[in-house]
């Protein structure tokens, strides 16, 4: 009688521990998710142009435009995993605008409005540059210079390594043309009664992804 009521009781004991025990797949799993995120080396990265660009948003009164600049060059520079210099340069005739097709009869009219005078002045000033002069807790900093015009700006940016390339991401951000002297005069300028459809709002919607080795 003793000895059935042992068998029984390490039976149990038994069973008990296999339903503890974890299943494999389950093993896999866990090793899947606690995996690390490829680490940053220190070094310099150059920019990858072909696949480099910065996307624009500006809005009229009623519409508006949206385009690229890409990104034609620059070096980027990391130690333990922080930002701690960087240039990037943009050829301003390489815009693009990208909510109308090429083929479009009024795609050449806005793209030359664009690089005039009255806008960017590419004739004049060909590029615009980005020098990083402050990066800390996600927020990079650096002067962007347009038209021979320097401001400081700042705006979140994520980080990572994937593959063979470093991608640096930036969250949507906004800068005021005016600043830059991009575009006829201010919106802030107008009446009322001046506003129309056609006025270009100071507010310019930016963002970028650059790809680096």
């Amino acid at each position: 009688m003793k000895k059935t009521i042992l068998i029984g009781f390490f039976g149990l004991l038994f069973l008990a521990a296999c339903d503890e025990a974890p299943k494999q797949s389950e093993i896999k799993t866990t090793e899947k998710e606690v995996k690390k995120e490829a680490t940053i080396d220190n070094g310099i990265y150059k920019v990858v142009s072909k696949k480099s660009v910065l996307d624009w948003e500006a809005k009229q009164i009623s519409g508006g435009h949206t385009g690229i600049f890409p990104i034609s060059k620059g070096l980027l520079e990391l130690q333990n995993q922080k930002i701690t210099k960087g240039t990037f340069e943009f050829n301003i005739k390489d815009l693009e605008v990208t909510d109308m097709e090429k083929e479009d009869e009024d795609y050449v009219e806005i793209y030359n409005h664009l690089i005039d005078p009255d806008f960017f002045e590419a004739e004049k000033f060909p590029k615009a540059t980005f020098q990083i002069t402050n990066f800390s807790d996600g927020m990079l900093t650096g002067n962007l210079k347009m038209r021979g015009i320097e401001n400081e700006i700042s705006f979140l940016v994520q980080i990572k390594k994937e593959n063979e390339h470093l991608i640096l991401t930036s969250n949507a951000f906004y800068i005021d043309r005016t600043q830059w002297k991009i575009g006829p005069k201010s919106e802030k300028l107008f009446s009322l009664t001046e506003l129309m459809d056609s006025t270009i709002k100071d507010k310019v919607k930016i963002q970028f992804k650059v790809y680096l080795v």
